[in-house]
C-alpha cells in the first residue's frame, strides 16, 4: 500500500467516487442489458407469438363451421352451402400465409398445415359435390369418405401440435422475461450492497490514512513545541502525498534554520 500512500488527497478523495461511479455503471449496464433482452422477448410475443396462437385458433374454429358447412350441404343437398365452404377456406390459407410472414420461424409448420388442409379439402368437396349431384358412385363413396376422414385426423392432430409448440413456446417466453427480471432484481441488489460495502470500506481505510498522516505531524508538532524549540526534533509523517511534502519541506527549513542559528553562534564563540 505504500504506493497508495504516495498518491495525492485528492485523488484519494475521487478514489472513493470513483469506486461508487464504477459500481452504479456496472449495476446500470447488467440492468440495461437484462431490461433490452426482456424488451426483445416481449416484443417477439407482441408482433408474433400472441397473434400466431390467435390465428391459428380462429382456422380451428373455420375448419369446425367448413365441417358442419360439409354436413349441411349434403342435407339440404345445396350447392350454394359450398360457396361459403369456399370462402371459409379462402380465409384459413390467408390466414397461414399471414403466420408465415408475421413468423417466418414457423414457416416450415405452416406450409405442412396449408398443405394437409388443401389434401384434405379437396377430398372433402369433391365427395360432397359427388354426394349432392349424384356424380359419386357407391363403390367408391366408402373409400373417399375413408380417405377423407384420414386427411381430417391428420390435419387436426397436426393443428393441435402445432398450437401446442406455439402455446409453449409463448409461455416460456414469457417465463424467461419473467425470471430474468427476477433474477436481475436479486444481482442488483447483491451488486449494490457489494458496492455499498466497498464504497464504505475505501472510505474508511482513506480517511484513516489521511487522519493519520495529520495526526503524526500534530504529534511531531506537539513534542518540539514541549521540546522548548528543539531544532533537531523532526515531524515525522507517512506517504508521500501532500502532508508528506510538507513535513518534508518543514523539516528542510527547520534543518536550515538549525544550521543558520549554529553558524550565528559559532561566529560568536
Amino acid at each position: 500500500m505504500n504506493w497508495f500512500g504516495s498518491l495525492s488527497i485528492r485523488f484519494k478523495i475521487l478514489f472513493i467516487a470513483m469506486v461508487a461511479v464504477l459500481g452504479f455503471a456496472g449495476n446500470l449496464a447488467y440492468n440495461y442489458t437484462v431490461t433490452d433482452s426482456n424488451t426483445e422477448r416481449l416484443q417477439r410475443v407482441r408482433d408474433a407469438y400472441y397473434p400466431t396462437l390467435e390465428r391459428v385458433d380462429a382456422n380451428k374454429v373455420r375448419l369446425d363451421k367448413i365441417k358442419v358447412n360439409f354436413n349441411d350441404a349434403v342435407t339440404s343437398s345445396e350447392m350454394d352451402t359450398l360457396e361459403d365452404t369456399d370462402d371459409l377456406a379462402q380465409e384459413i390459407r390467408a390466414v397461414f400465409d399471414e403466420i408465415s410472414v408475421m413468423d417466418s420461424d414457423v414457416s416450415g409448420g405452416v406450409e405442412k398445415l396449408k398443405t394437409l388442409f388443401d389434401s384434405y379439402y379437396t377430398q372433402a368437396r369433391q365427395l360432397t359435390a359427388g354426394m349432392i349431384q349424384g356424380t359419386l358412385q357407391p363403390a367408391s363413396m366408402k373409400a373417399a369418405a375413408d380417405t377423407m376422414r384420414k386427411g381430417l385426423a391428420d390435419l387436426e392432430r397436426t393443428i393441435d401440435v402445432f398450437r401446442g409448440a406455439s402455446y409453449e413456446r409463448f409461455h416460456n417466453t414469457i417465463q424467461e422475461a419473467n425470471d430474468s427480471s427476477e433474477r436481475a432484481l436479486y444481482i442488483g441488489l447483491i451488486i449494490s450492497l457489494l458496492v455499498i460495502g466497498l464504497v464504505s470500506l475505501t472510505a474508511y481505510v482513506i480517511s484513516g490514512m489521511v487522519a493519520k498522516n495529520i495526526l503524526n505531524v500534530v504529534a511531531s508538532l506537539e513534542d518540539m513545541a514541549q521540546g522548548d524549540g528543539d531544532l533537531t526534533q523532526r515531524l515525522q509523517a507517512s506517504g508521500n502525498d501532500e502532508i508528506g511534502k510538507l513535513v518534508t519541506s518543514f523539516n528542510s527549513f527547520v534543518g536550515k534554520l538549525q544550521g543558520l542559528i549554529g553558524e550565528i553562534v559559532g561566529s560568536i564563540a
